[in-house]
């Protein structure tokens, strides 16, 4: 397994240290190791952000985990940052987002399979919620 950050702005008024920083503090304070933040200063609009498709198609693999500071970090249009989050479940990639406190507990070590079902369907439905403006 192995961990990697994203972070994305959309201009360069708009700085990306401090999403970097987030993200490496996140990691330093609780001993996670980090191999690399990958980053785009590009509109996110859509996903054509060259090196975010370098980190999706060939860097993660199954059992890695992708950080990021916020939802909107990720993607702007709604519909698809929902179809790139489903598709990181679907591959077996954790997600955790440091504006999501709930994504960043490791719900595997929870013993109660209903717990942890309950856990996951909040942390989906957080997610769909943030997308959608209503939080």
């Amino acid at each position: 397994m192995k961990r990697y950050g994203y972070h994305r702005t959309s201009t360069r008024e708009q700085h990306l240290d401090r999403g970097i920083k987030e993200i490496t503090a996140y990691c330093e304070q609780n001993n996670l190791e980090l191999e690399k933040i990958f980053t785009d200063q590009q509109t996110g609009k859509n996903f054509n952000r060259p090196r975010y498709q370098v980190l999706k198609e060939d860097v993660l693999r199954a059992g890695d985990e992708l950080i990021i500071t916020d939802v909107d970090r990720l993607g702007r249009n709604n519909h698809e940052t929902l179809k790139e989050l489903q598709r990181y479940r679907d591959n077996d990639i954790r997600v955790k987002i440091l504006e999501l406190p709930t994504t960043l507990m490791d719900l595997s070590k929870l013993d109660n399979a209903m717990v942890r079902m309950l856990m996951e369907t909040m942390n989906n439905i957080i997610r769909m919620r943030l997308l959608m403006g209503n939080v």
